[in-house]
């Protein structure tokens, strides 16, 4: 069975079987379990995520697991085709800020301080443009406030406070 996602041409994932010597094997991963394959077929391994483009992804699954293969395509490749999702490479930036930060509150407090109030004023800064844009591109308020970790009505909120149209509590 393959997956696809309205808005992607030319990306059709599904689950791939991989054989004990580490070779994808041809066809259904299906046909490589126990009850499906012939005696001259081996036993799939394990199960990794792939795409009709050539990507595939880094994690292994269960030879059952074909809905994990899915979430990992939907997630890693998809998603990010269609900029639904951050990027990882950017993901992995803010990983590391957060660790920095994390660690200078125990060692240099006042220099965290200045690196979250820097990470404030980027983030206040991009986020009502960023929110205006998604808007006119059709996003809803209850889409960007998932997008933002909040409600509705708290990115509402927030977005208003932040454009100066109401004073904050």
């Amino acid at each position: 069975m393959t997956f696809t996602l309205d808005g992607i041409d030319g990306h059709e994932g599904r689950a791939i079987a991989v054989l004990h010597d580490g070779v994808e094997a041809p066809g259904p991963w299906q046909d490589y379990t126990l009850d499906r394959r012939t005696d001259h077929m081996p036993v799939a391994h394990h199960l990794i995520a792939g795409c009709s483009c050539d990507w595939r992804g880094t994690e292994t699954f269960p030879t059952r697991a074909e809905a994990l293969a899915r979430q990992e395509w939907e997630t890693d490749h998809a998603q990010p085709l269609l900029g639904l999702t951050v990027p990882a490479e950017l993901a992995a930036t803010i990983d590391v800020l957060a660790r920095a930060l994390h660690e200078l509150r125990g060692t240099q407090p006042l220099v965290a301080v200045e690196l979250a109030g820097r990470i404030h004023r980027l983030g206040g800064g991009h986020g009502p443009a960023a929110m205006t844009a998604a808007r006119k591109a059709g996003s809803t308020w209850a889409e960007v406030g998932t997008a933002f970790g909040m409600s509705e009505q708290q990115v509402q909120s927030w977005y208003a406070c932040e454009r100066g149209l109401i004073q904050s509590a």
